[in-house]
């Protein structure tokens, strides 16, 4: 069958390049992040982070994820939580909610490039990726920093989360509206396939993912990679890689 967009787990070369420009782009452009900024924030998370991405044929990624996973620096989100407007020690509220952070993934950023023709499952085929990698490396919880817009997008497959105990939504890193979350994959899905079952079938078992090939399932498997290179040269003026989702 012939497929539109292809899905990318832990991509290196050229693929990661260009989830990283969707990332720093997308991000510039609704949030106004800046390349300095960026590097100052996720630049210390590089060594731990992957990126998922979805990526149209003449290799532009539409759409990436970067997932931060434990190590010595932490997990961002739960570093993040000690700023403004928080003021919450994060590793001990995960802990309070019953995270294990050694099986505990930060789910750092989520960029979609918008109005991509065929692109509706995309968002689908992001998360998909997620839960079915976090299975297949013993990963059990995740964390994020979400503005409010993106979790609308998750309400919207049903996926459940809940917050940080001890924060509400505030402003970070250029979002109005941000809010700590958690969320347990099993307990999730299990949710899911009960209250959402539509959604259950397109997000956790891939099923109606139509024009987005996937990759074999050993593939999801995220074991001990490199750490991701230092940026490229910024992208030249005029040629825009993603543009910012609605």
């Amino acid at each position: 069958m012939d497929t539109r967009f292809t899905l990318h787990v832990a991509p290196a070369g050229d693929v990661l390049e260009a989830a990283r420009d969707c990332e720093e782009l997308v991000f510039d452009t609704v949030y106004g992040n800046s390349r300095e900024e960026w590097v100052e924030e996720y630049g210390p998370y590089d060594a731990n982070s992957v990126f998922l991405a979805v990526t149209e044929p003449g290799g532009d990624a539409i759409a990436a994820m970067r997932i931060i996973r434990p190590g010595p620096i932490g997990l961002k989100t739960l570093v993040d939580t000690a700023r403004p407007p928080w003021f919450v020690d994060g590793e001990r509220a995960a802990r309070s909610a019953g995270l294990d952070l050694a099986a505990t993934w930060d789910v750092a950023t989520v960029a979609m490039r918008p109005r991509v023709p065929g692109s509706s499952l995309v968002p689908a085929a992001l998360y998909h990726a997620m839960f079915q990698a976090a299975r297949l490396s013993d990963i059990r919880w995740i964390v994020m920093i979400l503005d409010a817009r993106v979790r609308r997008l998750l309400n919207a497959l049903s996926i459940d989360t809940q917050p940080l105990p001890g924060c509400r939504p505030g402003p970070y890193l250029g979002s109005a509206s941000s809010l700590p979350l958690w969320g347990d994959l099993p307990a999730m899905a299990d949710r899911q396939r009960r209250d959402a079952p539509d959604a259950h079938r397109l997000v956790n078992l891939g099923i109606g993912l139509t024009d987005i090939a996937l990759p074999a399932q050993e593939a999801f498997r995220i074991g001990a990679t490199p750490a991701i290179p230092a940026r490229r040269p910024a992208v030249p003026a005029g040629q825009v890689v993603a543009t910012p989702r609605d």
